[in-house]
């Protein structure tokens, strides 16, 4: 069992997207692990694209400038985890 002196080794946060939001470009300055939950997404960087369905993983190194989003047609949810760490925000999201 956990109790409060074990916290703060993860980070762990559900996100959920409406139909085509996407967020910011941004990195981490730790390893990321998202785990699709429902609907259909994405992740991206700027020469990759992995679609996300319900029960896919995606790793995200530490360092890699991204984002993630859901698809046009669909609501996306995922869980993050990550250990502490910092996000730092790259830029505007990708225009479509």
């Amino acid at each position: 069992m956990v109790n409060e002196t074990d916290g703060g080794v993860l980070r762990v946060t559900a996100v959920t997207f409406e139909n085509g939001a996407i967020n910011r470009p941004h990195h981490h300055s730790t390893d990321q692990v998202l785990i699709a939950m429902s609907g259909s997404g994405f992740v991206a960087t700027g020469d990759m694209h992995q679609s996300l369905e319900a029960g896919d993983i995606a790793f995200i190194p530490l360092g890699t400038r991204h984002w993630h989003g859901a698809n046009p047609d669909s609501t996306f949810t995922h869980l993050s985890i990550l250990t502490p760490g910092h996000t730092n925000i790259d830029g505007e999201p990708p225009t479509p």
